[in-house]
């Protein structure tokens, strides 16, 4: 198994955060049905030779068959590089902040009470000490 270095798959994550998300949902389709679909047609070409027509596939069926995998393909791929993009943007550039609807933590929040505003997220969310800081930095910066 290959480990990869943090700073070389942020780097990598970079350039394709540069080159847009629809086209690193094509990149990732091509080669998810480049590296599928090659070895089959190979695969298929050689038993082909070797063993003749073993089943008598028209030319028409077999391209039919054929177009109904790669349209299957290309969804299931788009759908998974979506995800892999949507959570590789967020390990990027932080948080995705959603604010919470309690009146009290609003409270602090404007009053400038960060301490009691991070023990209030704490309470709610029971979330760890750090990321109820970060939350209530990002959220202050917003409305202060």
């Amino acid at each position: 198994m290959k480990v990869y270095d943090k700073d070389k798959q942020r780097e990598q994550w970079l350039k394709h955060e540069a080159m847009g998300k629809g086209r690193f949902l094509v990149l990732t389709t091509a080669i998810l049905i480049g590296s599928v679909l090659i070895p089959l047609i190979v695969f298929y070409i050689i038993i082909r030779s070797i063993f003749g027509d073993l089943i008598d596939l028209s030319n028409l069926t077999l391209l039919l068959k054929l177009s109904i995998y790669i349209i299957a393909m290309v969804f299931f791929s788009i759908r998974k590089g979506s995800k892999a993009w949507d959570k590789e943007m967020r390990l990027l550039h932080g948080y995705e902040v959603v604010e919470l609807d309690d009146a009290e933590l609003k409270k602090h929040i404007l009053d400038g009470e960060k301490i009691k505003a991070v023990k209030r997220y704490r309470d709610i969310t029971g979330a760890k000490l750090k990321d109820a800081k970060k939350y209530v930095d990002i959220v202050c910066e917003k409305y202060l």
